[in-house]
């Protein structure tokens, strides 16, 4: 049997609060999608970000929209953005199981890309999410935006 721990924190305008539960198979771990959340992937080298992927509303990233995702929008955003690193990109990642499957990793093996290490049972800001931070602060620094 499988068991695991999820941990949820709401925030909604009159509850505040952590819930805690335990699961003991993956059909209780299912929640329905949120209407306000958004999921972005974001690609960027030092230059600055090179694409920033919306993922639409309901969808799961799994291993199949990860390889496409880089055949359909990393390999061309790097080849206009930076073309001196198309054959000789170094990728770094964290580990969840759609970076690490075997569709995305064969990807990179075809395009000579290597495939930088993160460390199993680090932190939970990967090192690639320190440096990105500031890059996505970058282009509204001056914005003014209204509540």
């Amino acid at each position: 049997m499988n068991f695991g721990l999820i941990i949820r924190i709401r925030t909604e305008t009159s509850v505040r609060g952590l819930t805690i539960c335990w699961i003991t198979n993956e059909a209780e771990g299912c929640h329905n999608p949120s209407p306000v959340k958004s999921m972005v992937i974001i690609t960027y080298n030092v230059r600055g970000i090179i694409i920033c992927h919306f993922v639409p509303h309901g969808s799961t990233v799994t291993a199949q929209y990860c390889r496409d995702f880089l055949v359909r929008l990393v390999r061309c955003g790097v080849r206009n953005k930076c073309p001196d690193i198309v054959n000789s990109g170094i990728i770094l990642h964290d580990n969840v199981r759609p970076h690490k499957s075997e569709c995305v990793r064969q990807v990179l093996r075809c395009w000579a890309w290597e495939e930088s290490g993160h460390p199993p049972n680090s932190p939970d800001i990967s090192p690639c999410e320190f440096d990105l931070i500031l890059k996505v602060k970058e282009p509204i620094r001056d914005g003014w935006f209204a509540t």
